[in-house]
């Protein structure tokens, strides 16, 4: 499992490519840094990632020096979001259409082959964590993104059962049930 490291690594480099990225024409932003030997590879940058990390980062403290570096990072953070607030939404509402997407195209490939992708939706639910993130991000969500999202929500619920946390338990804190019930549980084969 990626410790606090492994995110606020990934927090910095995306620090100093925040400006540049939100004033790009580009949703997916390559992050000039590596994680450490034997650890999973950085994603491309965007405000989901970015805010995932940032998540995960504030629930894996553990120490004072953590907190305040995290504490920074959120700084500096909200003050590139009051800077660059209308590029800031921009990206985040692309991103979330985006998410929307891939996330339906989930649920799509599950209900129709559970067997083949069942195994997947650990990784692939993150692009519903993502959504969830990037909601707050938007002031005005268009009301048939909203339809959407709350149509997949529904189709969810009639085949998941609720259960245990999927990811990793250090990460449970950060992420409760509500309003991430999606990482509560799984699918069940309809």
């Amino acid at each position: 499992m990626p410790d606090f490291d492994y995110y606020q690594v990934y927090l910095q480099a995306g620090l100093q490519e925040l400006e540049p990225y939100l004033i790009s024409d580009q949703l997916f932003w390559t992050v000039n840094t590596s994680p450490s030997l034997g650890e999973s590879g950085y994603p491309k940058f965007t405000l989901g990632e970015f805010l995932f990390f940032g998540l995960c980062a504030r629930t894996l403290v553990k120490t004072a020096s953590q907190a305040a570096s995290v504490h920074s990072i959120e700084a500096q953070t909200n003050n590139y979001h009051t800077r660059w607030q209308v590029a800031w939404e921009r990206k985040a509402s692309w991103e979330f259409s985006s998410r929307l997407r891939q996330w339906g195209n989930v649920l799509k490939e599950i209900r129709l082959d559970p067997e083949e992708h069942l195994d997947y939706y650990r990784y692939e639910v993150r692009w519903r964590v993502f959504i969830q993130l990037l909601l707050p991000e938007i002031r005005s969500l268009e009301t048939a993104q909203q339809e959407q999202l709350d149509g997949q929500d529904l189709l969810l619920r009639a085949f998941f059962n609720p259960g245990d946390f999927i990811w990793e338990p250090d990460l449970a804190p950060g992420f409760p049930s509500d309003p991430y019930w999606f990482l509560w549980g799984y699918p069940r084969k309809v």
